[in-house]
Order: C-alpha cells, then structure tokens, then sequence
C-alpha cells in the first residue's frame, strides 16, 4: 500500500485508562469475587428479613393516618363547609351576571331566549335563573 502513496488505514485503539480500568475491575473481580458475592447474599437477606417489614410497617400507618384523616369529622365538615360556600360563590356570581344580561336585554328591546312558561316542570332553582333572565327578579 505504501507503493501508492496512501497512508495506511488507522485503526480504533482502546484508550490507555479505559484499559487499565477495565483491568482493575476484573483484577479485582478475580481477587475479591466471591467475598463479593457473599457480601449481596448477606445484604440481600438482612434486607428482606429486617428492612422489609419495617418499611412495610411504615407504609401502613402512614396509609391508616391517612385513612383516620379522610374520615375525621371536622376535617370532613370543613371540607363540606368548603364546598358550599364555594358553590354559593358561583351560584351569586351567576346570579349576578343572569340579572345584569336581563338588564342589558331590557335596554336593547331584543327579544328573550327563555320565556317565564319555560319555568314550568322545572325546579325552583331553574326556574329562578330563567325568570333572572326574563327580568323577574322577585326572590
């Protein structure tokens, strides 16, 4: 190849500390093995004999602390008191915002899209929000 003029190809050599590494981890290997293996049997086994049921110990009264604080009866009567008045809040922002389409309806002399003889059959609640929107506001 030299006769041509081309350099011969080059050839991916392994680098000299990637090799002395892997050459430190199989001495070791060699030399230490089976005290190695010993050493993850005993980890394993006192893992499995004493970790085990303490974190599975944990686990549960942490889930049964959880548990008694689902049903705890102020922590459930705060959460309900929540909810309404959370639930009030959007029914009077509605409410508010059926009587201010009313009024704006009224001005403009456009038709309604509900008339008051739609209330019937329906229930109090919906027949208040349609009569809002009619212009009945007599709650």
């Amino acid at each position: 190849m030299a006769e041509t003029g081309q350099a011969p190809p080059i050839q991916n050599q392994t680098p000299e500390s990637v090799q002395s590494a892997i050459s430190s981890v199989f001495g070791t290997l060699q030399e230490y093995g089976w005290f190695i293996l010993i050493g993850l049997v005993a980890l394993i086994y006192i893992k499995q004999k004493f970790l085990d049921p303490k974190i599975q110990q944990f686990t549960s009264q942490r889930e049964e602390r959880n548990e008694y604080k689902k049903y705890d009866s102020d922590a459930a009567q705060e959460r309900v008191e929540a909810m309404e008045r959370a639930r009030k809040k959007l029914q009077d922002k509605f409410n508010q915002e059926a009587a201010v389409f009313a009024e704006e309806q009224k001005k403009s002399n456009k038709p309604y899209f509900f008339t008051i003889s739609a209330t019937k059959g329906c229930d109090k609640e919906e027949g208040s929000i349609l009569n809002a929107l009619n212009g009945n506001l007599g709650w």
